[in-house]
C-alpha cells in the first residue's frame, strides 16, 4: 500500500510539476523577502499590508529602471541566440566554424575522424541549447504568477502557519514550533545567501566576459551565476558555454582593449583564468561573509541529489535539491531527538 501511494504521489507531482515549481519559487521568495518586510515595518512603523505595498512599489521602480536600461540588451542577445541556434543553415555554419578552428589551431587532433563526430554531436548539442533557451523564455513567461502567490504568502503566511500549528495535538506542539523555527532559519539563511552569491558571481562573470569580448556575455554571465548554486558542477557548467562560444566565433572575437587574439589558445586561456579568478574571489571573499556553503551532507549524497533533481525537475531541481535534502535531514534529526527525549511515542 505504501509503495502504491508513493507511486501515485510521484505521478501527481510530475503532472503538476510546473505549478509545483512556481509555488516552490514563491515559497523561497517568501523566506527571502519576509525579513525585508519586517524591516520596513520597523523603519516606517506601518502595518504589514503597508510594508508589502512599499516593497512592491520599490520593486516596480527598480524593475522599470532595469527594463529601461537592460531589456534592449537582454532581448537582443536572447533573440539573436535563439534565432542563431534554431536555424539549420546557421547550425551548419557554426559546425563548419568549429572544424576550421580545429584544423587551424588544433592540428594534432585527427580531423578526419573528428568531422563526423562534430557534425553528429555538435548538431545535437546546439539543438539542446536552443531547447533550453526556449524553455527559459517559457519559464519567465509563466513566472509572472510568482508575485501574486508571493503577495498572499507575505500577507497571510503567518496566519496560515498559526492555523496549521493550532491543529497539532498538544503533545507535539513544542516539537512543531521548534521544527518551524528550524526550517525558517535554515532555509531562509541558505536561500538569501545563495542568491546573493549567485548575483555576485553572475555580475563578475558578465563583466569579465564583456572585457574579453565574448559574444552573448550577458546570457552566459547569468547562466554562470545560476550554475554557481549547483555544488561541484556549477563552476564548470558556467565556464563551458563561454569556451564553446569562443571556439565558434574565434575569428570575430575582439576584447575590450581592441588588439584582437592571434591564436585560439589566447581567448580560451583568458576565459579559464577569469573563471578561476572569480571562483577564488567567491571562495575567499564572497561566500565566507555571506553564507557557508557547507550543507553537512556527504559529497556522494550531494552528487546523487543534483543528478536526481535535474532528471525530475530540470535546472530548478538541480538548484533546489541540495537545500531541500539538507532541510529534510535537519528536520528528521530534530524529530528523532524530540521523540527520544520527550518520549512522544
Amino acid at each position: 500500500v505504501g509503495a502504491i501511494l508513493l507511486t501515485i504521489a510521484g505521478w501527481i507531482v510530475m503532472q503538476i510539476s510546473e505549478v509545483l515549481i512556481l509555488f516552490i519559487i514563491s515559497l523561497l521568495m517568501y523566506y527571502m523577502v519576509d525579513p525585508i518586510i519586517i524591516g520596513i515595518e520597523r523603519l516606517t512603523r506601518v502595518n504589514r499590508m503597508g510594508a508589502i505595498i512599499i516593497f512592491y512599489v520599490a520593486c516596480l521602480i527598480i524593475a522599470a529602471i532595469g527594463v529601461l536600461f537592460l531589456l534592449p540588451l537582454i532581448s537582443d542577445q536572447f533573440n539573436t541566440a535563439y534565432a542563431l541556434l534554431n536555424s539549420e543553415e546557421v547550425r551548419q555554419d557554426s559546425i563548419d566554424r568549429i572544424r576550421t578552428v580545429i584544423e587551424q589551431n588544433l592540428s594534432f587532433i585527427p580531423v578526419a575522424d573528428l568531422k563526423e563526430k562534430v557534425t553528429e554531436y555538435g548538431t545535437a548539442a546546439i539543438s539542446d541549447v536552443a531547447t533550453i533557451l526556449l524553455n527559459m523564455l517559457s519559464f519567465f513567461s509563466l513566472s509572472i504568477v510568482v508575485p501574486f502567490i508571493l503577495f498572499f504568502l507575505l500577507k497571510d503566511g503567518a496566519g496560515m502557519r498559526k492555523q496549521i500549528i493550532s491543529k497539532v495535538p498538544n503533545r507535539f506542539f513544542e516539537m512543531s514550533l521548534n521544527l518551524t523555527d528550524t526550517i525558517d532559519r535554515h532555509l531562509g539563511t541558505y536561500i538569501r545567501g545563495q542568491l546573493m552569491v549567485a548575483g555576485s558571481v553572475g555580475s563578475l562573470s558578465t563583466i569579465a566576459l564583456w572585457i574579453l569580448g565574448v559574444p552573448y556575455f550577458f546570457i552566459i554571465g547569468m547562466l554562470a551565476g545560476l550554475a554557481n548554486m549547483i555544488p561541484y558542477l556549477g563552476p564548470v557548467a558556467g565556464m563551458v558555454p563561454a569556451v564553446g562560444v569562443s571556439i565558434v566565433f574565434f575569428d570575430s572575437l575582439s576584447p575590450l582593449w581592441g588588439s584582437g587574439y592571434g591564436a585560439l589558445w589566447e581567448p580560451l586561456t583568458a576565459i579559464v583564468c577569469a573563471f578561476l579568478a572569480i571562483q577564488l574571489i567567491d571562495n575567499i571573499a564572497i561566500s565566507p561573509f555571506i553564507v557557508s556553503k557547507s550543507t553537512d551532507l556527504h559529497p556522494l549524497t550531494v552528487i546523487v541529489t543534483v543528478i536526481a533533481g535535474g532528471r525530475m525537475f530540470g535546472l530548478i531541481g538541480m538548484l533546489l535539491g541540495v537545500p531541500l535534502i539538507s532541510i529534510i535531514k535537519v528536520v528528521t534529526r530534530d524529530i528523532i531527538w524530540h521523540f527520544r527525549n520527550y518520549k512522544l511515542l
